[in-house]
């Protein structure tokens, strides 16, 4: 994969929180921070899940891993109740 204009818009299928959800958003990490260093200027990253109430446990976890690999200041979700 490569960048081609500063701009991505990734789509991510999940797979119900299965471990590779997680490897898998730590590689994105990895490259999203290449792309950075390369002139990434704007991200769209849409998670798609199967079962739509764990997406926003899958986000949390990418939010903290792009904010902690990529060095961004990306805000947490914050849970209601």
């Amino acid at each position: 994969m490569n960048l081609t204009i500063p701009k991505a818009f990734i789509r991510f299928a999940g797979n119900s929180l299965h471990a590779s959800d997680y490897t898998r958003i730590d590689e994105w990490a990895g490259r999203l921070k290449n792309w950075i260093d390369l002139g990434l200027e704007e991200l769209y990253f849409f998670i798609q899940m199967p079962d739509e109430a764990l997406t926003p446990e899958l986000a949390q976890y990418t939010i903290e891993k792009f904010n902690k690999v990529c060095g961004l200041k990306l805000p947490e979700i914050k849970f209601i109740g």
